[in-house]
């Protein structure tokens, strides 16, 4: 019998949209998986959740301080932490310089022949060009970076990045957030689902626009909105002052089942502004989504939605083609849902990645032994 590769990830802490994916590494049998992570993150909105019993979690202390308006973080004991465990490889959280201790541990991973595998979005941030060959540099010194899809993998081969090192895994949500299309067919009202960070770049302002004009021809329109952030009392006096209470409700910051049966209670996801991991909840229940065409601001999960198949791209800013798109989305609903949920239940399902991710770490430790 093989001996089984041990594999450390290192992670800020232990966000719930990883549950799963987190079992599903813990319990393959090809790997000793174990995370090493703090208990809290430096994002307050991210909700964080307790580890199962088949998931090793080792916990060390994330310290935080601020230089202007940008929020670093250091992991302190995690090079002990991470050398007493002798691993084969070990995971890291993207090239990310707010995140201080990751480069000695880098470092000295290196030294000591460790593999090093980044998870990563495969971009090269906002920090100017500097900011920029710096993560140029430990992309190219590590032994692989996994990648959520293949604009980021292209992006990197751009910058004379080896494409033989370079894994696209993709993403994936909760095992519990998938549930069959055929219950939101018997709802042909619009119903509209947006469940995100209330902030500037998502622009709900423009699917407000489009609620209004449902309304002014007397077409009947639900919008619920989950989630929680800066723009929310904007974002309410704005409803208020068009006279949209009846049309639009605020959610505040839902999770779990009770986020599900708001989506599930939805036909259509709607994101006018920057979309990302929430394609993917949309279209696990079965839901057609429909975002903007300025690619270049969206995450990667914005591969997952083909226009005409399983969603639709309207014009950026543009909320009369929104309204289109939304009544062509209720038109062809049927096809729509069938083709989102069929798309996250092959190519992003907890065990999709995971099998991909394994499939990286075997062959980094074939590759490069």
């Amino acid at each position: 019998m093989k001996k089984q590769l041990k594999v450390i990830l290192q992670y800020l802490s232990l966000p719930d949209y990883r549950r799963s994916l987190f079992s599903e590494l813990s319990k393959d049998t090809k790997i000793n998986f174990e995370i090493v992570c703090g208990k809290s993150s430096p994002y307050p909105f991210l909700k964080n959740y307790s580890p199962h019993k088949n998931t090793n979690v080792t916990y060390i202390h994330n310290k935080y301080f601020r230089v202007g308006k940008t929020t670093f973080t250091w992991q302190k004991h995690i090079l002990k932490t991470i050398i007493n465990r002798k691993p084969n490889c070990v995971i890291m959280l993207g090239v990310d310089p707010t995140i201080i201790s990751n480069f000695p541990l880098f470092i000295y991973l290196k030294l000591m022949r460790v593999k090093i595998l980044w998870w990563s979005h495969g971009t090269l941030g906002h920090q100017g060009i500097l900011g920029k060959m710096f993560r140029i540099f430990f992309y190219r010194l590590s032994d692989g970076v996994l990648l959520y899809n293949e604009d980021g993998k292209q992006r990197l081969i751009n910058y004379n990045i080896d494409k033989h090192k370079l894994f696209v895994v993709g993403n994936c949500i909760n095992h519990e957030s998938y549930e069959d299309p055929s219950t939101n067919l018997l709802r042909k009202k619009i119903k509209i689902i947006f469940s995100g960070r209330l902030e500037h770049r998502k622009k709900l302002e423009i699917l407000f626009q489009a609620i209004k004009l449902f309304k002014e021809q007397k077409i009947p329109v639900k919008l619920d909105i989950i989630g929680a952030g800066p723009s929310q009392d904007t974002l309410k006096t704005l409803v208020n002052t068009n006279n949209l209470e009846k049309e639009i409700t605020f959610h505040g910051a839902v999770y779990g089942k009770a986020a599900d049966r708001l989506i599930s209670s939805a036909n259509v996801g709607v994101i006018p502004g920057l979309a990302g991991l929430s394609i993917i909840h949309y279209m696990a229940r079965g839901l057609p989504v429909i975002t903007n065409n300025n690619f270049t601001e969206h995450g990667p999960e914005i591969s997952a939605i083909h226009n005409g198949k399983n969603g639709y791209i309207f014009e950026d800013g543009n909320y009369y083609d929104l309204v289109e798109k939304i009544l062509l989305a209720i038109k062809n609903l049927e096809v729509l849902s069938k083709d989102a949920f069929f798309t996250v239940k092959k190519y992003y399902s907890p065990e999709f990645v995971n099998e991909n991710i394994i499939r990286s770490i075997i062959q980094v430790n074939k590759s490069y032994g």
